[in-house]
């Protein structure tokens, strides 16, 4: 209430402060007569020629841009089997190992290995990359096992370990032991 008594009051001081800030923006206001206009175009006209020198020189942007070809999959180390191929069956004494490298290549999925231990008990242990990625306890006869695959760039193989058992139990002659297995591809 007080301010519009004093502005209703003293009228002539908004009038004289209005009239005062034109005058500041007339005194101060960079865009005199003074500015030379010739010179403002020059710069606009440069900065034009130069926005068209840089479009110019893009390449065809309406060009069709082949995607580069896929790089094509390594090739299995020499002492591999590939995958989906049975190995070799073996034979083992008890507590013996064998460690076969099957190659998987650089496709991701589920990776199943079926075997056949026959009658005499024996393990199974695959690793990757230097992990045990599944295994089976002493076992015999025929069964399956899987995993999950997915490969880090340039490691393609997986080491299956196979280690004769000591079996008691059987009706066959487990001095040594015979097995044979599939470890397929992933998908």
């Amino acid at each position: 209430r007080g301010m519009n008594w004093f502005s209703f009051r003293y009228w002539w001081f908004n009038w004289l402060m209005f009239m005062g800030c034109i005058f500041l923006f007339w005194w101060l206001c960079p865009c005199n007569e003074d500015t030379e206009l010739e010179h403002c175009d020059t710069n606009i006209d440069k900065h034009i020629d130069d926005i068209n020198a840089i479009m110019d020189s893009c390449c065809d942007c309406n060009a069709i841009v082949e995607p580069p070809e896929p790089p094509e999959p390594p090739e299995p180390p020499e002492n591999s089997t590939p995958c989906n191929n049975q190995v070799v069956p073996g034979r083992l004494s008890p507590g013996q190992v064998q460690i076969n490298e099957i190659y998987l290549g650089p496709q991701a999925g589920r990776v199943t290995v079926n075997y056949d231990m026959y009658g005499c008990m024996d393990k199974i242990e695959v690793f990757y990359n230097g992990n045990k990625v599944t295994s089976t306890p002493f076992v015999r006869n025929d069964g399956k096992i899987s995993f999950n695959y997915d490969p880090v760039p340039n490691v393609y193989t997986v080491k299956v370990k196979i280690t004769g058992g000591n079996d008691t139990t059987s009706d066959f002659n487990c001095s040594t032991t015979s097995w044979k297995y599939t470890l397929g591809c992933p998908n």
